[in-house]
């Protein structure tokens, strides 16, 4: 028997494969409306954990066919992050300058200018809002149709041979910031 299903309980993450933005990307699509009081729930005014979130949201909508976000319209985190502290946030700036430039995410994060704007450039930032199909065991069975309709439902594709490059473009990129030699 599996160790991890000893006491009879099964870890069914269904967000498994996919990153914030893919997660976003389904909210956007199937439950807009339960946004504003999750996001509420999780973090507090005037956090850079909202802002974070609110920036992932309004990607997703983006992605999803809307209106390009409009930056100037956030109410920006009381605590200015710090691109090459740790990992979420570098993540997170780099994905943000890839999709929308190093210049806009400046405006809430500092130590931007050491991003690699070449390296950046040459990363399709696509997959951000695909799903994993290294991941697909890990939804349970009895789940795995009801999950991939839904994702099917979101406009969330599966990862393909270039998407796994980008990932690990930027894997290196993060590399040279976050896990330097």
């Amino acid at each position: 028997m599996d160790f991890r299903h000893a006491a009879g309980l099964y870890d069914s993450t269904m967000t498994r494969g996919l990153t914030e933005f893919g997660t976003a990307a389904v909210l956007v699509a199937l439950c807009p409306d339960l946004i504003g009081d999750s996001t509420a729930s999780v973090a507090d005014a005037g956090s850079e954990k909202l802002f974070r979130k609110r920036l992932l949201v309004e990607a997703a909508r983006h992605w999803s066919g809307g209106n390009i976000p409009d930056f100037d319209l956030f109410e920006l985190p009381k605590k200015r992050p710090v691109f090459g502290t740790t990992f979420a946030i570098d993540f997170l700036t780099l994905a943000f300058a890839g999709l929308y430039g190093r210049d806009t995410v400046a405006r809430w994060t500092d130590g931007t200018d050491a991003i690699d704007a070449e390296v950046l450039g040459n990363i399709d930032f696509g997959w951000l809002f695909k799903f994993n199909p290294l991941f697909l065991d890990e939804i349970p069975k009895g789940l795995r149709g009801r999950v991939l309709a839904n994702l099917e439902a979101s406009g969330i594709e599966q990862f393909n041979d270039e998407d796994f490059d980008n990932y690990r473009a930027l894997r290196g990129l993060l590399d040279r910031y976050v896990f330097p030699k």
